[in-house]
C-alpha cells in the first residue's frame, strides 16, 4: 500500500481478520479442494474512519463479500438483515423520555458473525502485507 497511513490500515485490517479466525468462522483449503461447480466468491475490506468533534478516533476494517458478483439461486437463495422498524424505534423513544431514560448506541463487533449459515461458501481471501499467526491457534 502507499498510502502514508498504511500502518493504521494494516492494524485494523488485522484486528478484523483475528476477530474473524477467532470466531472460528472459516477453515483455509486449498482451491484444489472446492467441489466442481462450486463457485469461488471474492471479498474486499471496506474502510472507515471514525471521528468525534473533528478528531481521529479509530480506524475500522471490515472484510465483506463481494455480494455484486454474486448470482441468485447459485450463490445465494434469500437475504436477510435485522433492522429495527422506526416505529419499533419510535415507541421506545416516546417511553424512555417521560421516563428521564438515557439511550446509547452501540456496536457490536463482527455482529455477522452471530447468525448461521447452512451452505459452504468458498471466498478467495487475500492477506497481502499482513503478518498472522500460521498456527491458527489465536
Amino acid at each position: 500500500m502507499k498510502s502514508p497511513d498504511w500502518l493504521i490500515w494494516k492494524d485494523s485490517i488485522e484486528k478484523e481478520i483475528m476477530g474473524v479466525l477467532m470466531m472460528d468462522l472459516w477453515d483455509e483449503v486449498p482451491r484444489s479442494s472446492v467441489p466442481n461447480g462450486q463457485r469461488v466468491n471474492s471479498g474486499h475490506f471496506v474502510f472507515k474512519l471514525k471521528a468525534e468533534d473533528g478528531k481521529f478516533m479509530k480506524a475500522k476494517a471490515r472484510y465483506v463479500f463481494g455480494g455484486h458478483r454474486s448470482v441468485a439461486g447459485i450463490d445465494y437463495v434469500e437475504t436477510m438483515a435485522h433492522m429495527a422498524a422506526l416505529k419499533s424505534i419510535r415507541t421506545v423513544l416516546s417511553l424512555a423520555a417521560p421516563a428521564g431514560h438515557f439511550l446509547r448506541n452501540f456496536d457490536i463487533s463482527q455482529a455477522f458473525t452471530f447468525s448461521t449459515c447452512h451452505r459452504d461458501v468458498y471466498m478467495a481471501v487475500s492477506y497481502t502485507h499482513l503478518t498472522l499467526p500460521t498456527n491458527r491457534e489465536v
